[in-house]
């Protein structure tokens, strides 16, 4: 009868934390919604991605993600501290005005072509079929082939920040067996047009002189500028806070002693 009892105390803390989930999420949006900046509508699909405790200084960070109908925004992420029931914001890039935009809900291109199109764009030939993705929760699949990969290749569908708006695309992460680069392409679920290419994997080689950091380079398409920035002494190339990944936002260049004084101030 150990199974049983186990089971259940497992079931019992998984609901126990899925109610402070929401809990939170209940708490944020009051805080979110005070500013008048978001409506109910902006906030109607918020889901906790991570929860990152900090002993030392006892506060509890949680990352959230938003989505409209269960398909995330890329980039639409916000990270937030508790302690003591309080509640601090930090790095909102959320999306408003939601409810005002015409949004496609449904691509005209499948996951097996946005593969299929990544492949071909890269030059990799596989010999196992595109069509066994296997379908995964949230708008995702995945390919597995061993023979190529060291893991299997995600793709997700999106929701993508235009000028114009949000466009729906398809996400396709790539990593070859001893490859020295690990690609993410973005594809337009409508149109099909390459929308955004970026390379993970970025060396740097300081054994030699006249090493600068000027000559880094990432591959991308017109749409967007994932660029590293001409530098001054004292500068440094660097994704800052509250940026926590590529995926989540682009490189500055920044003089640090002025970054940290200007954060300081706008937190006064």
């Amino acid at each position: 009868m150990k199974f049983p009892y186990s089971f259940a105390l497992l079931f019992s803390a998984f609901c126990a934390t899925a109610q402070v989930d929401q809990n939170t999420l209940d708490q944020l949006k009051e805080e979110l919604l005070s500013d008048q900046v978001f409506d109910e509508y902006d906030l109607s699909d918020l889901v906790i991605t991570d929860v990152v405790p900090s002993k030392a200084s006892g506060l509890i960070h949680y990352y959230a993600q938003q989505r409209i109908q269960g398909i995330p925004i890329h980039g639409a992420v916000l990270n937030f501290s508790m302690k003591d029931q309080e509640l601090l914001v930090r790095g909102n890039r959320f999306v408003s005005g939601l409810g005002a935009q015409e949004l496609v809900q449904s691509p005209q291109m499948n996951a097996e072509e946005a593969l299929n199109r990544s492949l071909a764009y890269l030059n990799i030939q596989t010999k196992a079929k595109s069509s066994e993705l296997v379908p995964l929760e949230d708008f995702r699949w995945e390919w597995r082939d061993t023979d190529m990969f060291d893991d299997g290749i995600p793709a997700q569908l999106k929701y993508w920040k235009t000028g114009d708006g949000l466009e729906l695309i398809w996400e396709i992460a790539i990593e070859p067996h001893g490859s020295e680069h690990w690609w993410v392409l973005r594809w337009s679920a409508q149109s099909g047009r390459l929308l955004d290419q970026q390379d993970l994997v970025l060396f740097c080689d300081f054994d030699h002189e006249g090493h600068s950091c000027e000559g880094h380079e990432q591959e991308n398409t017109e749409a967007v500028q994932h660029q590293l920035l001409p530098i001054l002494p004292a500068q440094y190339n660097v994704f800052p806070l509250p940026v926590e990944s590529p995926s989540h936002g682009n490189r500055r260049a920044i003089l640090i002693a002025s970054y940290f004084f200007e954060t300081y101030k706008e937190e006064q």
